[in-house]
């Protein structure tokens, strides 16, 4: 069994409260503080997190086409659906 990172453990917590503060009423410089560096936090230890049994070329093509297939059928069903279903997506999805 692997050994725990508890210092992960604390960057989440310290990541996941400063979200939480982020989205409260506080000083507006403070959140700009917060918000310039709590969501690369987030993606930091994701990367640490991240493990794959695959080579870098087979795991490519593997997100590529899971992710190639889900932009294919949206932009069909946009493309042949017409105007409404795209203002639908647009404000529904920033």
């Amino acid at each position: 069994m692997d050994k725990r990172e508890y210092w992960l453990d604390i960057a989440k917590s310290i990541g996941i409260f400063l979200v939480v503060l982020g989205h409260t009423s506080i000083n507006e410089n403070l959140k700009i503080f917060i918000y310039s560096f709590h969501m690369p936090l987030f993606f930091l230890i994701s990367g640490f997190l991240f493990k794959t049994n695959d080579n870098f070329k087979n795991f490519f093509i593997k997100q590529f086409k899971r992710y190639y297939t889900l932009l294919y059928f949206q932009y069909y069903n946009l493309h042949f659906l017409g105007n409404d279903s795209w203002e639908v997506w647009k404000w529904t999805h920033f």
